[in-house]
């Protein structure tokens, strides 16, 4: 089972608070967070994650080693291929907003 949100920035206020939905959502379909496994980014290093956690034990991945997180990392790419760019492009300037493809 898996929580998700898009969120905005990688700051450590937004981590904590993520975490705390997330623990909430989980606790709510009857489910013990015991271990949760994060990369090295500042974010999940910061007092306020830390403290976010409370008793919950952290992991974190190895740096340069996104085998260890393999299952996030696939999770990030099933959404850039089936969510992010569901529709093909053939070209960057095709890609871009409308006003941006006016001014090229």
């Amino acid at each position: 089972m898996a929580y998700s949100e898009l969120l905005g920035d990688e700051r450590k206020a937004t981590a904590a608070a993520f975490w705390l939905r997330a623990n909430a959502w989980f606790t709510e379909h009857g489910i013990t967070v015991e271990k949760v496994l994060t990369d090295n980014g500042s974010c999940y290093r910061s007092h306020a994650f830390r403290d976010a956690l409370g008793e919950i034990k952290h992991r974190r991945t190895r740096p340069y080693r996104p085998q260890t997180n393999g299952k996030v990392e696939r999770f990030h790419r099933t959404l850039a291929d089936e969510w992010a760019y569901a529709r093909l492009y053939t070209s960057d300037r095709e890609n871009l907003p409308a006003p941006a493809r006016r001014n090229r």
